[in-house]
């Protein structure tokens, strides 16, 4: 058994497993992480994210024109929300244009089963609490929508969702 790594946030990913919308932890493997009773392995799933991520980020900002800003690696401090900040989210990039702040989101997946009706329920979750997060801070700019991009090496194919950040996603939220 491990201690306990003393924790003062909650990020995106964990609370899509605390409500039961994660596909890769449950509630209790959740907390039993965070009670130092298991640890997580990288897996080839991760590996393949953190190797094709930056470069993939690189090149969407190319596609787009943009300059985007890395987020917050895991071993720096998250994103916090100024009036709740056991609240965070470590989005995955983002950058500030004339009509506000973009987050960016990227991950790979295997085959798009899961997608057949846009990104899946726990990644659309963790989007959601990446939104909050970040309309929590003191930006100086309205936040606008996070691109949700997935790149599938087995098809050779990518694809990208914009999800606004809007009237309707905020009284959700």
């Amino acid at each position: 058994m491990t201690e306990p790594v003393k924790r003062t946030t909650l990020g995106a990913s964990e609370v899509a497993a605390i409500f039961g919308f994660s596909r890769f932890a449950s509630p209790f493997s959740l907390w039993a992480k965070l009670h130092g009773l298991t640890t997580d392995k990288a897996t080839a799933t991760t590996l393949r994210g953190q190797i094709i991520e930056p470069a993939f980020r690189e090149w969407y900002a190319g596609r787009l024109g943009v300059q985007i800003v890395p987020g917050p690696r895991y071993e720096d401090t998250p994103w916090q929300r100024a009036d709740m900040p056991w609240q965070a989210a470590r989005p995955d990039g983002h950058w500030i244009d004339g009509d506000g702040l973009h987050l960016i989101e990227i991950k790979t997946t295997r085959d798009w089963q899961a997608w057949h009706d846009g990104p899946p329920p726990d990644y659309r979750f963790q989007v959601l609490w990446q939104q909050w997060v970040a309309s929590g801070m003191p930006w100086g700019v309205t936040l606008v929508d996070t691109h949700l991009i997935s790149y599938c090496p087995m098809a050779e194919d990518f694809r990208d969702f914009q999800l606004a950040w809007d009237e309707k996603t905020q009284r959700r939220a």
